[in-house]
C-alpha cells in the first residue's frame, strides 16, 4: 500500500470517528443485522444510517409484484421557506415533492432513516405473515405528518414576514 493510500486511509478512519464523538452519534450508528426486508431487498444499515442491497431486478415474492418507495428527505431542518433569497423556488418546490410523493404507488415504505419507517418495531416481525414492511398506510400517515410541518412552518413564516 502506498504511503498516499495508508495516508487517506488513516484520515477516513479518523473522520468516522470524530463523526462519532457524542452518545447519540455512536447509539444511532450501531450496526443491525442484515435482513430480507421483501423480496430481493435486503437492509444492511445501522439504526439510523440507511443502507440496503437490492439483489436482483424482479422484485417478486408470494407471486405478487410489491411498489416500494424509498423516501429521502423531505424534512425542513432550519431551511428558510419564505423570502429565501439564495433558493428563491424552495417552497414551490416542497410543494411539487409532496404532490409526486403522494401519487406514487406504494406498498412497502423505506426510507433514509429507519425512524421514518419504523425499523425498530418492524424487525422483530420480520418473517410473520403478513409481511411487517408491508405498509401503505404507514407512508400515507408519515407523508402527511411532513406534508403538514411543511405547511405549519409555511404558514408560520408568511405571518412573520408580513408582521401579522
Amino acid at each position: 500500500m502506498s504511503k498516499f493510500a495508508l495516508g487517506l486511509l488513516a484520515i477516513a478512519f479518523a473522520g468516522s470517528v470524530l463523526a462519532q464523538q457524542s452518545e447519540s452519534d455512536r447509539k444511532s450508528n450501531q450496526p443491525v443485522k442484515p435482513f430480507r426486508v421483501i423480496g430481493n431487498i435486503y437492509y444492511v444499515g445501522a439504526n439510523e444510517v440507511t443502507s440496503y442491497l437490492i439483489t436482483g431486478s424482479t422484485g417478486h415474492i408470494d407471486g405478487k409484484t410489491y411498489e416500494v418507495v424509498f423516501l429521502g428527505g423531505v424534512t425542513i431542518p432550519g431551511y428558510k421557506l419564505v423570502e429565501n433569497v439564495s433558493y428563491p423556488s424552495i417552497a414551490d418546490d416542497y410543494v411539487r415533492s409532496f404532490a409526486l410523493l403522494k401519487r406514487l404507488p406504494c406498498d412497502v415504505f423505506l426510507g433514509a432513516h429507519g425512524s421514518y419507517f419504523g425499523l425498530e418495531t418492524r424487525m422483530p416481525r420480520i418473517g410473520e405473515t403478513p409481511n411487517p414492511f408491508i405498509d401503505p398506510e404507514g407512508y400515507r400517515r408519515h407523508l402527511e405528518g411532513l406534508e403538514r410541518a411543511f405547511h405549519d412552518q409555511l404558514d408560520r413564516e408568511k405571518r412573520e414576514a408580513t408582521g401579522r
